[in-house]
């Protein structure tokens, strides 16, 4: 048993080694320090051998670029809805992301890294692509990272790459093209009944999406162009038309009347004040041009305007039938205003009688 004045030196002599100061304190990095309490020396050894803990290190991650096509594929799974409540079709999806044309696809009625390995050794032998030439992306899924898929793409010279630990967009171009799929129109609103129906839907819409979607992410061309190489001409000839421009004898552009104005606001005057020559007429519309077709405002403004203003509504709605500044669904409503073939009163409806009738109008 070492005596307690001889462990107390010994710690004090250790504390002078790692640094301590005159108070007794070791320096940070040493994780210790001795404490004098009391007049005895009362000695605390924090981790005094092991070396302090490293300072995390972040390692950026390796990126890969592609310049042309079958350089770099990306692939993810996504889930189908069936007949049955809780089960579900696997598509598997295997995307270039030069061209960001689907070069592989299957349906399967399970997720498993075996079919995930039979996809790309298929896509991989259709596309002829060399071994040792390329990458191929995922997350860090089951499938993607089972024992099965890593080997498949050891023997097929396949280069994995995989997201980073929880980062959900490192897989963009996979996730991108699942919601172009489940956000169309002709995608179906009911699940597939069978397995052969949910592949013969995503036969479709692979084939409408590599020859005839122009992706905008591909300056408008569809992804079978830019992977066969046809996009270059396609955009030199779209330059071309660009720069040309209109031809100088191409027609001007000649719509009718009706066409042109149904944009425009609504003229003040009603249809059938136009051209009428009488001043009184021109007037009157302007004022109140919404009250030729709300009941209501034309029933106010009766009641707010003059004596004259009142008898040449009313002589102008017997003139015209009253169906063109009141709808009939109304005019039972209002029969002394609206009805062509009530006698024209100078006022037929006052102030008292409104809001007799109408005792919302005035609050």
């Amino acid at each position: 048993m070492i005596p307690q004045c001889d462990l107390a030196r010994y710690l004090m002599g250790r504390a002078a080694e790692l640094g301590a100061g005159a108070d007794g304190r070791c320096a940070p990095a040493a994780h210790c320090y001795v404490r004098p309490t009391g007049g005895r020396p009362v000695q605390e050894l924090r981790r005094l051998v092991r070396n302090p803990a490293r300072p995390a290190s972040a390692h950026r991650p390796r990126s890969f670029v592609a310049r042309r096509p079958n350089q770099v594929w990306c692939w993810d799974i996504t889930y189908l809805k069936s007949a049955v409540r809780g089960a579900f079709y696997f598509l598997y999806l295997v995307v270039d992301v030069y061209s960001r044309k689907i070069v592989g696809w299957s349906v399967e009625t399970e997720e498993s890294m075996v079919a995930a390995a039979r996809l790309v050794e298929q896509t991989r032998g259709h596309e002829k692509v060399g071994s040792g030439c390329l990458v191929l992306h995922a997350d860090n899924g089951g499938p993607m990272k089972g024992s099965t898929m890593l080997a498949t793409l050891q023997r097929l010279g396949v280069v994995p790459s995989f997201s980073r630990p929880r980062v959900s967009d490192d897989n963009p171009y996979a996730e991108a093209l699942f919601r172009t799929l489940k956000y169309r129109p002709e995608y179906p609103r009911r699940p597939f009944a069978t397995v052969e129906q949910a592949r013969q839907w995503v036969a479709r819409f692979v084939a409408w999406y590599n020859g005839e979607h122009l992706h905008s992410s591909i300056r408008f061309v569809t992804p079978d162009d830019r992977h066969r190489g046809r996009d270059g001409a396609l955009l030199a000839a779209r330059h071309a038309v660009y720069q040309r421009g209109p031809p100088q004898d191409a027609p001007a552009l000649d719509r009718p009347d009706t066409q042109l104005d149904a944009h425009r606001p609504r003229d003040p005057q009603p249809p059938h004040s136009r051209g009428s020559g009488t001043h009184e007429d021109v007037t009157e519309s302007t004022d109140n041009y919404l009250d030729a077709h709300r009941p209501r405002n034309l029933c106010m403004a009766m009641a707010r305007g003059s004596a004259t203003g009142r008898r040449h509504r009313c002589e102008r709605s017997a003139r015209h039938g009253g169906a063109s500044d009141v709808p009939a669904a109304n005019a039972a409503r209002m029969p002394d205003v609206v009805s062509a073939t009530a006698p024209v009163d100078p006022d037929p409806m006052g102030r008292e009688s409104l809001r007799a009738r109408e005792p919302g109008f005035f609050r």
